[in-house]
């Protein structure tokens, strides 16, 4: 479905992306930004925004889509409507496919590589160990200070940052 989607945004905004300075400004062209609709301490809901209504319908259906595959958007999408409901989460897919498309669109040259649907699992195992170990050095009476080193991540899941 990510044919598809590329294909579509161009026909639908033009193929100068430049008009939109972020992937957040794409998103709100195509009326799937979130709206908030609050006056004094009582929040409501707020209506659908407006948007070009052809390219909110391509998000919807490759969404649906990703959320039936195996990469990182699969994940995320089943992630988000076993917490918030299918419709939000087809919704926040949506809305990650069009920056990743205004990214790759903005950018001519670069390429997309997929994190894998297990990237949220790695993550959060990383996590635990380094807690886990903290912990237990917390526990004999040390105390922690963690700098990364430069380098691969442990979890092999890209270059790593400096603390």
């Amino acid at each position: 479905m990510k044919g598809r989607i590329t294909a579509a945004v161009p026909s639908e905004t033009g193929p100068d992306m430049s008009r939109f300075r972020t992937g957040a400004h794409l998103v709100s062209r195509a009326g799937r930004a979130p709206l908030d609709h609050q006056s004094g301490k009582r929040a409501g809901r707020a209506k659908a925004k407006k948007g070009n209504r052809y390219l909110g319908a391509i998000t919807g259906e490759t969404a649906v889509a990703a959320g039936r595959t195996q990469t990182r958007e699969g994940a995320r999408h089943r992630r988000l409507a076993r917490r918030r409901g299918a419709a939000k989460a087809c919704v926040a897919t949506g809305n990650t496919q069009l920056k990743v498309c205004h990214k790759l669109l903005s950018n001519p040259g670069m390429r997309y590589t997929d994190l894998g649907p297990d990237c949220y699992e790695r993550q959060r195992d990383v996590r635990r160990q380094v807690a886990r170990h903290i912990g237990k050095l917390g526990a004999l009476g040390f105390e922690v200070t963690l700098c990364r080193i430069p380098g691969p991540d442990p979890d092999g899941t890209g270059p790593a940052q400096a603390a």
